[in-house]
């Protein structure tokens, strides 16, 4: 009876468990491998999406309720035309191994920027200003003079001549009251370029801290043997040590007057470079000691003029009613030598 009764024990404890199989197989549906059925859903070709991990599987699946094995072989999920629609790719990390959705390629890579463009080349250089233009002869009948403080050779000369410039005038006594050694040098070298003798006169920069007869004949000793015809007296402001003029402007009148009786006595044709401006500044205007000397004065129109047929811009002043020349230019004409151009009146 024990034989029996254990045997009928173990044929229930059977029973019972081929009843738990079949009760898990209808509550779970169909399971293959590890993958329950209906976890999965299948993406065929003609679908237009599908979830990376779904099963890629044939248009002709027997069985759509089992993806697993739908699914396509390892060649048709590898061949673009199939599987690569969906880029379907092998996984041999699920089990049992089988074609899945993958996720779809990342976007191509930006192209790469174009590259910056070339440097622009630099500017061109701007022209070279223009030579200056040859400054045109003066008109006929009239006297055209430079005036110079450098030395000036031959050449230099014949420039000027060149342009119509026919009278000079050379610094002589320089404002320290002392010579212009470079005077007698440059008034020969006037006299071989073809300039007359009666067309050449020097200019004196006194020095009023000095003696007024003693610059003259200074001045006649530097000049022995030199060719020239006229000095002139230079009145304006004089920038030398122990040179300017005297605040007082009687005692500036009386010293002009002790240097035209040292030079009338040596037998010197005087004559006084002055502007209105520097007269009246220096010498005031009630001072007259000159007036019978010839007049030189500077004087510049602007816009400038260039070669004027008669003397601008003259008013009366010192005692004087008419001038003798008139420097109306600073800029002479294009030689080597800077000069000052005037015009007799």
């Amino acid at each position: 009876m024990v034989g029996v009764r254990r045997g009928r024990q173990s044929l229930a404890l059977l029973v019972s468990t081929l009843l738990v199989i079949a009760t898990s197989l209808l509550v779970g549906s169909t399971k293959v491998g590890h993958v329950t059925a209906p976890d999965l859903s299948c993406c065929y070709a003609t679908d237009t999406s599908c979830a990376p991990g779904d099963i890629c599987c044939k248009h002709d699946c027997s069985n759509p309720a089992d993806p697993v094995s739908c699914t396509y072989t390892i060649d048709h999920c590898n061949d673009p035309n199939i599987g690569g629609k969906h880029h379907c790719y092998w996984s041999e990390s699920s089990n049992p191994w089988r074609c899945v959705v993958g996720p779809p390629p990342p976007p191509p890579p930006p192209p790469p920027p174009p590259p910056p463009p070339p440097p622009s080349p630099p500017p061109p250089p701007p022209p070279p200003p223009p030579p200056p233009s040859p400054t045109p002869p003066p008109p006929s009948g009239k006297v055209y003079a430079v005036d110079v403080s450098e030395p000036v050779s031959v050449s230099g000369w014949k420039c000027f001549a060149e342009g119509g410039f026919t009278h000079g005038i050379v610094r002589a006594w320089r404002s320290g009251g002392e010579m212009d050694t470079n005077a007698n040098a440059s008034l020969h070298a006037a006299v071989l370029a073809g300039f007359a003798k009666s067309a050449l006169d020097v200019y004196l920069f006194p020095c009023a801290g000095k003696s007024a007869a003693s610059q003259i004949n200074g001045l006649q000793t530097g000049l022995a043997g030199a060719p020239f015809s006229r000095v002139y007296i230079d009145i304006e402001s004089n920038p030398s040590p122990g040179c300017g003029w005297s605040g007082t402007l009687s005692n500036n009148c009386d010293f002009l007057a002790q240097l035209i009786a040292a030079g009338q006595k040596l037998s010197l044709d005087m004559g006084v470079y002055a502007s209105e401006h520097f007269w009246s500044m220096i010498m005031g205007s009630s001072c007259t000691v000159a007036a019978h000397l010839p007049l030189w004065y500077p004087g510049y129109p602007r816009p400038a003029v260039h070669k004027p047929n008669t003397c601008l811009g003259f008013s009366s002043f010192g005692g004087w009613t008419q001038p003798t020349a008139w420097q109306y230019n600073d800029a002479g004409p294009s030689c080597p030598v800077g000069a000052d151009v005037s015009v007799f009146c």
